[in-house]
């Protein structure tokens, strides 16, 4: 979101020198609520919107921006950050947990 965006931004200047990255986790497709309605644009609740987010594929999107700061800026220690649902992902990034319990290393091994 804009919002994601601009704190991200805050966070790069004022912490500097520091490469931030804010990986789309919803793949363009954030909550967003209509007027109070308990609905989406698409007319789903936040549960049925939430079902399309795949814990998993969150997970992974997480540590591929993780290994992309690594390899492509060289960057040595990652710090993940999240609020709401991205917290509980970014904790489970760092842990190396994903979802159904499976623990995996840094290189994705089970």
């Amino acid at each position: 979101t804009n919002d994601t965006r601009a704190l991200a931004e805050k966070i790069a200047f004022e912490c500097q020198p520091v490469v931030v990255m804010a990986p789309d986790v919803f793949r363009g497709n954030p909550w967003k609520e209509i007027d109070g309605s308990g609905l989406n644009q698409e007319r789903q609740t936040f549960e049925q919107w939430r079902a399309t987010h795949d814990d998993l594929r969150v997970n992974i999107d997480i540590r591929a921006a993780a290994a992309c700061l690594r390899e492509r800026y060289g960057v040595s220690s990652v710090v993940v950050w999240g609020t709401c649902f991205g917290g509980g992902r970014a904790l489970e990034a760092a842990s190396g947990v994903f979802p159904n319990d499976n623990v995996h290393d840094i290189d994705g091994n089970i």
